[in-house]
């Protein structure tokens, strides 16, 4: 005797089980029941998915690398033009308070010279600090404010040349500017997060303050012998 297929029940039916059809995922994961053509696939798609994966992960990381590499660049080319900068204010300072106290009013061969280097400078540091700027803004509110106190050159310059700054006034306007510059030259070696040499632009930096300081005290010195005297307060 034979049935037709459309009149057999499952086994699990007649003895009152519900029967459940195995979940997408388990059908999924259940690699020993795909068909061959199903894992050839796999084993081609697989590693080739895993290799584009990798491969993404690569480039971003090298992009990250990049755009560092490129800011650490932009603020040691930053440092480089300051610390020309702040070696030619630093002259310009120094000869302008010997002239003021010998009484000369206006300028020499020297220091038109020394001024002509220092505008030299100048520019390079604008350039640098605005590519800076623009890879890393926490050098901003420092690059402001040196960027407003070297605006300032010109106007100390014409009042020392008509004579309304004093030897103390003078140096007091210069060390306003080189001391703005010098957080500034701070502020970008702290930025180099290389830590192959982060510590050296850093020391770097603050031995270059540490110069600064030195020339103002030299300036305040010479003026302080040539008048025999020098008052607390100038000395501030």
């Amino acid at each position: 005797m034979t049935f037709e297929a459309k009149d057999q029940v499952p086994v699990g039916r007649l003895l009152g089980r519900n029967l459940r059809r195995p979940s997408r995922f388990r059908s999924l994961t259940a690699w020993r029941d795909w068909s061959l053509s199903v894992k050839l696939a796999a084993a081609i798609l697989i590693p080739l998915l895993l290799a584009s994966v990798l491969g993404v992960l690569t480039v971003t990381d090298r992009l990250s690398r990049s755009a560092d590499y490129q800011r650490m660049d932009h603020l040691v080319a930053l440092n480089s033009s300051l610390r020309t900068a702040l070696d030619g204010l630093s002259r310009e300072r120094s000869q302008t308070a010997a002239l003021l106290t010998q009484g000369v009013v206006g300028s020499s061969a020297e220091l038109d010279q020394t001024r002509q280097a220092v505008d030299a400078a100048v520019k390079p540091v604008a350039d640098a600090l605005t590519a800076a700027m623009k890879s890393d803004d926490r050098i901003s509110a420092s690059g402001a404010d040196a960027t407003s106190q070297l605006a300032r050159l010109s106007a100390i310059r014409a009042q020392v040349a008509a004579s309304q700054l004093d030897t103390v006034q003078a140096i007091a306007e210069y060390s306003a500017i080189t001391n703005a510059l010098a957080r500034l030259g701070t502020a970008s070696s702290a930025g180099i997060s290389d830590h192959a040499f982060a510590s050296d632009p850093v020391a770097f930096a603050d031995l270059q303050n540490v110069r600064d300081g030195l020339s103002q005290v030299q300036a305040l010195g010479s003026y302080g012998i040539a008048r025999a005297s020098l008052a607390p307060s100038e000395l501030t």
